[in-house]
């Protein structure tokens, strides 16, 4: 702005020269007014919209809630017993399970011979073998005292704690415990000593090692199930039991079911936002009749068209489901008189009660075929409904593991090693020892597959049908899941037979048979499909982005998948083409209007610049007015003395 020139202020003249150059200004910035209430407009709609996008996505994040409820479904276990308890996942089958509690898992608990002190008296000298969970771990003592034996056991992950127990008193005992790290009968605790020149430790048990014993049914079929844990996690699929030590000798049922709960509250959260957006809509585009004011989003055709098309989504009928039960009307949920959803709550909970899985179909993007090698797995924006027909699945080649079967020009596996042996199967060692047998090696390996991803079995040369040779295979499909392995000794009629050189399925080398692993090729509705191990992913074509867990061992059409679109999911694909925050229609008309309210910025500055100037030209006008007046005084004066003297002459 430039520097303000000095004012006389009417000195001279008389005149407020301030006061009328206010009010000039005044007249000049009234445009400059008329743009800030333009732009003060225009930030007010522009808010306006931002807060009914969040409103949206607030709606758009509950409809997404309820289109993924088939991967949200939660079951629920309630148990006869109070010292048995469980948990379940989503996979878990419903019904109940009946079975008594014949023992429970323990840890094994080993106590020496009393010692009399635990600092001098030397245990001896020599080897202490201690084998636990089938590994042994060799201790070579050199005449330790009861602490110092204490201190190496604990020391050696050997899968035991070592502790001193004292009797206490005036003359007291000692005795080292030992427990094993290992819950059930695989946590034996035994112990080979070669120890000599002192007072040797020998063992007697504590506790003995037990196992987790489960009887179901009663009879001739009755049968018993054992595990080494008191947490069973395998017994009933999806099921987690957990066991107290009061439990054994009852009769427990578990009775898993569908928790509904959850589904219920789901639809409530939906149609809660759904109402908070219509009374936000209601308030932004309200007209007041006797003042005439109206709200900033008043006569916008967006916000209508938004209103009316989630109207529409939310009373269509979902294609591809029976019309017993395909529109939301049918479970209890339908517009009041003001506009606004209710839900009967009692329509509602019998709907779920009954017919749970056809409530899930009517808000989630589902599929379902008739054929169990055909499951569902996902889809996205791009996938439409099939119709009841269905999309065709054919199957060019099915999936296939990644297989190595070890020897296949000698014997097999012998019956036990002859040596001890370490084998790396990728990055993780397995420790083979020798005289195991068979069963003991496939164990060693299989006690480790969740590290692997390998798993041995038994079959003939070729990796099938049965035989005694070592078959490794991983327990993933597809070309991305291989098998690798490398043994610490040479291959022979004593070992596994995989030999010191790095083999793989891949490339097997002399006397093994590799297989690698294939992803499935196949198409969904006739259409390009990509594979990726058993997943089956449509490319293109109506089905695109549907995704299909195909098991199939077999080439062909193997049948089809019928795929709908249920209401959480319609509304959720449509509020997120219009909250996109990039392309959105909303986002596009929050920055439409702040290029408004930017380009309206720059005008008002450059308008208030030449009222600046105006106002700084005006009482630049003034002052030199005043000047020039001053000037005319000056002249008056001199002139009526002149006079003056003249007449007094």
């Amino acid at each position: 702005m430039a520097t303000s020139a000095s004012s006389i202020g009417g000195m001279i003249s008389g005149l407020n020269t301030d006061s009328i150059i206010s009010q000039l200004k005044s007249v000049e910035q009234a445009p400059i007014m008329r743009m800030q209430t333009k732009q003060k407009t225009l930030t007010t709609k522009k808010d306006a919209w931002s807060a009914l996008n969040t409103r949206a996505l607030a709606v758009k994040s509950k409809a997404a809630d309820l289109a993924d409820l088939l991967k949200n479904l939660t079951k629920r276990v309630t148990s006869s017993s109070e010292h048995v308890s469980a948990t379940a996942t989503s996979t878990a089958a419903t019904g109940t399970y009946t079975f008594k509690v014949e023992s429970l898992a323990t840890y094994h608990q080993v106590t020496t011979q009393s010692y009399s002190d635990t600092d001098t008296t030397s245990v001896g000298a020599g080897t202490l073998k201690i084998t636990v969970n089938d590994e042994t771990t060799t201790l070579n003592v050199d005449n330790l005292s009861l602490t110092g034996l204490r201190d190496a056991i604990n020391n050696s992950d050997a899968g035991v704690q070592a502790m001193i127990v004292s009797t206490g008193g005036d003359t007291p005992q000692y005795r080292l415990v030992l427990t094993s790290e290992s819950m059930g009968t695989a946590g034996k605790i035994t112990l080979e000593s070669t120890l000599t020149g002192g007072v040797a430790p020998t063992l007697t048990d504590l506790r003995e090692a037990a196992d987790t014993t489960l009887t179901y049914g009663t009879g001739d079929n009755t049968f018993s199930i054992t595990r080494s844990e008191t947490t069973l996690k395998d017994v009933v699929d999806g099921v987690t039991i957990s066991l107290s030590s009061d439990a054994v000798g009852e009769t427990v049922s578990l009775t898993v079911k569908q928790d509904t709960t959850s589904v219920k509250s789901s639809i409530q959260d939906m149609v809660t936002q759904y109402n908070a957006l219509l009374d936000y809509i209601a308030q932004e585009t309200s007209y007041d009749s006797d003042s005439g004011e109206t709200g900033p989003l008043f006569g916008e055709y967006q916000v209508q068209s938004l209103k009316s098309e989630l109207a529409s989504l939310l009373t269509g009928q979902v294609d591809g489901l029976s019309t017993d039960l395909s529109t939301v009307s049918q479970i209890g949920i339908a517009f009041n008189d003001n506009g606004r959803l209710e839900i009967d709550s009692e329509t509602l909970t019998t709907v779920l009660k009954d017919n749970l899985d056809s409530v899930v179909r009517l808000f989630a993007a589902s599929g379902t075929s008739a054929n169990t090698a055909i499951t569902y797995v996902g889809s996205d924006e791009n996938t439409k409904a099939s119709g009841t027909a269905g999309y065709t699945v054919h199957v060019t080649t099915p999936a296939s593991q990644a297989r190595l079967t070890i020897g296949t020009t000698g014997a097999g596996l012998p019956d036990t090693l002859g040596q001890d042996e370490t084998l790396t199967l990728g990055s993780t060692t397995v420790e083979l020892s020798s005289g195991m047998t068979r069963d003991q090696v496939m164990a060693a390996i299989n006690a480790k597959v969740s590290d692997t991803g390998v798993r041995a079995y038994l079959t003939g040369a070729d990796g099938t049908g049965s035989g005694n040779y070592l078959t490794l295979i991983n327990v993933s499909y597809g070309a991305a899941y291989k098998v690798n392995v490398v043994s610490s000794v040479a291959a022979g009629e004593t070992s596994t037979g995989i030999g010191a050189t790095a083999i793989s399925s891949s490339a097997p080398g002399d006397g093994n048979a590799g297989v690698v692993g294939r992803d499935i090729v196949g198409t969904i509705n006739g259409e390009a499909a990509t594979g990726s191990g058993q997943l089956l992913t449509s490319a293109t074509g109506h089905a695109k982005g549907l995704q299909l867990l195909v098991t199939a061992t077999t080439s062909g059409d193997i049948g089809s998948v019928v795929y709908t679109r249920g209401v959480g999911a319609r509304i959720d694909s449509m509020l997120d083409y219009i909250t996109d925050s990039t392309t959105g229609n909303l986002q596009q008309l929050q920055d439409s209007l702040q290029k408004q309210i930017d380009n309206l910025d720059g005008e008002i500055e450059s308008a208030q610049a030449s009222v600046d100037r105006y106002v700084e030209r005006v009482r630049s006008q003034f002052n030199n007015m005043e000047t020039a007046l001053s000037k005319l005084q000056n002249q008056a004066s001199q002139l009526s003395s002149l006079i003056a003297q003249l007449s007094s002459g």
